[in-house]
């Protein structure tokens, strides 16, 4: 059976699952590593219900949730969205829309504009309800998004971090 293979970032959990077979679909090898490739939200959806979790306590907090360019790829729906659930009272709300980073090139100087623009209608979702807590998948994308949302003139987190960090919270961990 072997391991599972468990990335952190959704750009990587699809090439393993889903682009590798592409370019190499006669590898046996391959082929084994993606069926045994999840993300981490997946996976963590995956144990809960194949074996349970241990109890979580309960977090009274809304959370605005990016959902990935690279998640939506992976054809699974919004796994950190159900993760999230998983946590007593919390309140997680999906954002369906593309950051505008688009990996490396949203970095460069002459597409920032464009970025920030592509980017807008994501942060002003994210931020519709002003939420306690602000999480994407894609760590590229939520440091994207706070610049998108402080250059709307709004109020941004200090940090868009990952929502399997809320769940961490949610443990105490």
């Amino acid at each position: 059976d072997g391991w599972d293979i468990v990335p952190l970032t959704t750009s990587c959990a699809l090439m393993l699952k889903f682009e590798w077979p592409l370019i190499e679909p006669e590898n046996e090898l391959v082929k084994l590593l993606s069926q045994h490739t999840f993300d981490v939200s997946e996976y963590v959806v995956r144990l809960s219900k194949d074996v349970g979790l241990a109890p979580i306590d309960p977090m009274e907090k809304s959370i605005g949730v990016h959902f990935a360019c690279h998640a939506r790829a992976q054809n699974m729906g919004p796994k950190a969205m159900e993760m999230l659930r998983l946590i007593p009272e919390a309140k997680p709300q999906l954002t369906e829309r593309c950051s505008g980073h688009g990996g490396k090139w949203g970095i460069f100087k002459e597409n920032y504009d464009r970025a920030v623009k592509v980017g807008k209608p994501a942060a002003r979702n994210l931020t519709k309800t002003n939420p306690d807590i602000m999480v994407s998948e894609c760590p590229l994308a939520g440091p994207h998004l706070k610049q998108v949302i402080e250059a709307g003139g709004k109020e941004a987190p200090d940090r868009i971090g990952h929502p399997i960090e809320v769940l961490a919270m949610a443990y105490n961990l």
